[in-house]
């Protein structure tokens, strides 16, 4: 008796490439505020440093969630033509916007 096979569940493309751009920004910044800030953290480090250090954070990932939204988007659209393309019913087609990448 083989064991049961496991199924994996699917991320879509989108998710996988913010997470990673998220864990990245977030890793530049903290090594850049280490290396390059021209003075010292207070000890203990006071509350506006690390409310303008998450605030700055903040706005790097919402940008690039709106940026990789975008930059991802036609291929959604054509995941979810495709999921719904029947070869053996010809006449499903995706739209094309914009003009040539």
């Amino acid at each position: 008796m083989s064991a049961p096979a496991r199924r994996y569940r699917y991320r879509p493309l989108f998710w996988r490439i913010f997470s990673a751009n998220a864990v990245v920004l977030a890793a530049a910044s903290v090594v850049a505020v280490l290396t390059l800030s021209p003075g010292t953290f207070s000890e203990p480090v006071a509350l506006r440093e690390l409310a303008i250090f998450g605030g700055a954070l903040l706005v790097m990932v919402a940008v690039d969630l709106l940026v990789t939204r975008a930059l991802v988007a036609p291929l959604d659209e054509l995941v979810a033509v495709m999921r719904h393309v029947d070869p053996m019913k010809p006449g499903n087609r995706v739209s094309v916007r914009g003009g040539p990448s």
